[in-house]
């Protein structure tokens, strides 16, 4: 099971995906000219307006979101008056994606309302491992 999928629902996903013929539909109609995935010429996803491309962006999200390390930075957001917390990496829709993190500032810093005073060295350091560790793991699947 990949995320609650039987592998015959993958594997009839992927052997459709390499067997789709695409035509381009332009104002003037429907061109005659058509592509296909081919091993010289991989199709690395659905393309635009695709039915299937959001159901397949979010198996790809939450896959990197799985994988990502214990240790990677993520937004914590802790309500006050209980010992509640959840912690997430970001937000998406279809292939945009927004990553966060925070980092612990002392409270006396984070309120001060003199900007000299704040240190975003930690905020600052934070977001780029975690970029750094989502492209990575994007890139391994075929993304940029």
């Amino acid at each position: 099971m990949i995320l609650g999928v039987s592998p015959e629902i993958i594997t009839s996903l992927a052997k459709s995906w390499e067997q789709n013929v695409h035509k381009i539909r332009s104002m003037y109609g429907i061109l005659q000219a058509q592509y296909s995935n081919h091993p010289d010429c991989l199709l690395f996803g659905p393309g635009q307006r695709s039915t299937i491309g959001p159901f397949l962006w979010l198996l790809c999200f939450l896959l990197i979101s799985l994988s990502l390390s214990p240790t990677a930075p993520k937004i914590i957001l802790q309500l006050v008056e209980k010992n509640v917390a959840t912690k997430y990496v970001g937000e998406a829709f279809v292939d945009d994606t927004g990553l966060g993190t925070n980092a612990m500032i002392p409270i006396a810093q984070a309120l001060s309302h003199n900007e000299a005073n704040r240190d975003y060295t930690p905020l600052v350091t934070n977001l780029q491992t975690l970029a750094q560790e989502w492209e990575r793991l994007l890139f391994s699947t075929g993304g940029l």
